[in-house]
């Protein structure tokens, strides 16, 4: 005989639990993905003028290079929809916020690391500018700090549910 499980995006027959409701966790969702959006049009729109902040010399820009950024610029719009998803005060939304918030910032920490030793071999080497590095590796630590406090200290930030006697 089949089960009945309620859909996942379906409000009915889960509460919020007033005592955690996710709103700033949300906030944060909405402010981070927009800032993603923009951030990933503008460099999928003009390639060029994101990689001359990038390149530590303007001579190595070519087109390989501005199909890459290309390519990161989709990565970002990529990884924008689980936070999309995230917002939402549903069952999946509330569901998917901690994995989420893993997935995130597992990339800051290897992202951080990458631009470390990018920064460590030397612009001459990477054809990157410092400048570019820690101005990155600098947009990288406060959303990541944000991800470690919130999870680790302030999980009920996250959001919850009631669904009969039980709690997600």
């Amino acid at each position: 005989m089949p089960v009945n499980l309620p859909h996942p995006n379906k409000v009915h027959g889960i509460t919020i639990d007033p005592q955690a409701p996710g709103t700033n966790f949300r906030i944060a969702l909405a402010v981070e993905s927009a800032l993603n959006i923009g951030f990933a049009a503008y460099i999928l729109i003009d390639p060029t003028t994101a990689l001359k902040f990038l390149a530590a010399d303007t001579s190595l820009i070519n087109p390989l290079a501005k199909s890459v950024i290309s390519l990161m610029g989709i990565s970002t719009f990529i990884i924008t929809v689980p936070m999309l998803i995230s917002i939402q005060n549903t069952r999946r939304g509330i569901e998917s916020r901690v994995p989420t918030y893993y997935l995130l910032g597992a990339g800051e920490l290897l992202f951080i690391a990458l631009f470390t030793y990018l920064g460590i071999k030397g612009e001459k080497e990477t054809g990157i500018s410092s400048k570019a590095l820690v101005s990155a590796t600098g947009n990288l630590l406060p959303p990541l700090a944000w991800r470690v406090f919130v999870l680790g200290f302030k999980p009920l930030w996250v959001g919850r549910y009631v669904d009969g006697e039980k709690k997600a």
